[in-house]
């Protein structure tokens, strides 16, 4: 049997041993260590970005909401906007702070009361901050649509351009950032490089960096985009066309319901379609930045017809009288055949001498030119005096005819004389004006003239509707249109007229543009076929919003 010799190290090669045991483990457990603190750092890294990011879109959501919502702005006038963003909070206490029409400060804290929503904080703790383009801010400054384009930009790791917004959370203080109360409402405590100047227009992107003194960084940013806010935005603006422009001065569908017509001050709304029996031709479609959105006799799609063609209609009036006649309607007694009219005053007035006996109901008819070219209000019976005898029973109606003029007539019923007598009737034109629906100050239409939505609101409108004609037929057929939410047939078939809100551009193209297809996308951009279509969901093919005028 063989015994295996056992070999002893000196005392000092085994405590040397035992050290280098030792550093192995420490080192493995500092590099265990390492790597755990790094993974660590990692994940919060990664849940400071997701906290902040939740935070952001948060606050972006509800601007747009805000600059969509009726509730948050004025219903009335030029107030109306929108589309239109609050202005920052430069003082720290919520609000949205003006300095008469204008921000106090393009570049503040998120306005959370302004926008009725939780005091939003990133991971560090710090409210978010917000920078808003000058020519979105709610103001009578402002003209805001769809074509309207934002001002900032973000370079670095997101570039972007045309932004109307950016939402900014700050994180923890950096360096010889000073966060206490002489440095509280200073963004370059709070955010880094040009994020962190007063009404900065560039904003930066980039990697997070609290090492570097030099470089320090650690701000996130968040774009509102021209897209982000125009598509929520156009549909509430199709709606309150539907609401303020449509059922107020156009076309009435139940008018057993309201005054489709009063005779009172210059304040008094006529639904066009209520007065005159039909609608107004289009102005042929040009590029809107300089057409004169005067309607075409025979034009039935283009640009809506809201020219204001009779500024001052007393010392410069526009919408004159070429003929006038009266034939007797019934009623006793009899109007002589030989009544004659005539126009006076330069045609602002229609005027017939009538003779008769005992108390003949009669009508009183009086052409007007080019009243079929823009939105034209009917004469009000205050506009109709009488010399000589005395009328009862009246009422003024009107109707179209090709060329585009209007026939106004006035039915009414002569006081009782019993031998012959003469009487002269007088119609006119002082009120025969452009509706209120082309009033930049008007309660109702006022948001869409300021803002120029007129622009970028096509019009169609069935030839069975225009002129002298009375309904669609095998001739002069309704209007078709598809995709039109409930409770809509699909397709709607019998459409007399339509607007079109073309909405922001989906081609890339500059606005304003002279082709159609730089506004209206799909079965809209092809003319004179009667069929038209809307966009029922967001796409990038299509975003034109139909409002259906009548039935």
């Amino acid at each position: 049997m063989h015994s295996t010799a056992k070999i002893h190290l000196p005392r000092r090669q085994r405590g040397l041993a035992l050290l280098v045991l030792l550093a192995i483990v420490a080192l493995a457990g500092t590099y265990i260590l390492v790597n755990s603190l790094s993974t660590s750092r990692t994940a919060l890294t990664v849940a400071r970005t997701t906290k902040n990011q939740a935070v952001m879109q948060a606050a972006k959501a509800a601007l747009i909401v805000w600059a969509a919502a009726e509730a948050s702005q004025p219903t009335s006038g030029q107030g109306f906007q929108l589309g239109a963003l609050p202005c920052p909070d430069i003082n720290n206490d919520g609000v949205s702070d003006y300095s008469g029409q204008n921000c106090a400060g393009l570049l503040g804290r998120l306005p959370y009361k302004t926008l009725g929503i939780a005091d939003l904080r990133d991971a560090s703790g710090e409210q978010l901050w917000y920078a808003i383009s000058s020519n979105f801010v709610r103001s009578t400054n402002n003209v805001i649509n769809s074509d309207k384009q934002g001002l900032l930009t973000m370079t670095g790791l997101a570039p972007a351009s045309n932004v109307i917004a950016v939402v900014l959370a700050p994180g923890a203080r950096l360096g010889a950032q000073n966060r206490g109360a002489a440095g509280i409402n200073t963004a370059s405590n709070y955010l880094e490089n040009s994020n962190g100047t007063a009404n900065s227009t560039n904003f930066v992107t980039a990697t997070e960096n609290v090492t570097d003194e030099v470089n320090f960084f650690n701000d996130q940013l968040l774009a509102i985009a021209h897209e982000d806010l125009f598509s929520l935005v156009e549909p509430a603006v199709a709606a309150r066309i539907q609401r303020d422009i449509v059922l107020q001065y156009i076309y009435n569908p139940s008018p057993g319901t309201s005054n489709n017509w009063t005779d009172g001050g210059g304040t008094d709304r006529s639904r066009y379609f209520d007065a005159w029996g039909a609608f107004p031709f289009a102005a042929t479609f040009a590029s809107p930045g300089s057409s004169s959105f005067t309607g075409v006799a025979g034009t039935r799609e283009g640009l809506l017809p809201v020219a204001d063609l009779s500024p001052n209609p007393v010392s410069s009036p526009y919408y004159l009288w070429s003929s006038g006649s009266v034939t007797q309607t019934g009623g006793s007694g009899v109007v002589w055949n030989g009544s004659t009219c005539s126009t006076t005053n330069s045609n602002s007035r229609v005027q017939c001498g009538i003779w008769y006996y005992y108390a003949p109901t009669f009508r009183m008819s009086g052409t007007a030119n080019k009243v079929g070219l823009s939105f034209v209000q009917l004469p009000r019976l205050t506009d109709v005096s009488i010399s000589g005898s005395s009328m009862s029973s009246r009422s003024i109606s009107g109707s179209l005819n090709s060329s585009g003029a209007g026939i106004v007539n006035l039915d009414a019923t002569m006081s009782y004389q019993s031998g012959w007598t003469y009487a002269t009737v007088t119609i006119k034109n002082d009120n025969m004006i452009a509706s209120q629906l082309i009033s930049t100050g008007d309660p109702y239409a006022g948001w869409f003239n300021k803002n120029q939505w007129y622009k970028q609101t096509y019009y169609a409108v069935s030839s069975g509707y225009s002129g002298a004609n009375t309904g669609c037929n095998i001739t002069y057929p309704c209007l078709t249109v598809a995709n039109l939410p409930a409770p809509y047939a699909d397709p709607k078939t019998d459409t007399r007229a339509i607007l079109i809100l073309a909405g922001r551009s989906l081609n890339g193209a500059t606005r304003p543009s002279a082709t159609l297809s730089d506004y209206l996308e799909g079965q809209n951009a092809s003319t004179g076929d009667y069929s038209f279509e809307h966009a029922k969901s967001r796409s990038a093919t299509i975003n034109d919003k139909v409002i259906v005028v009548a039935p």
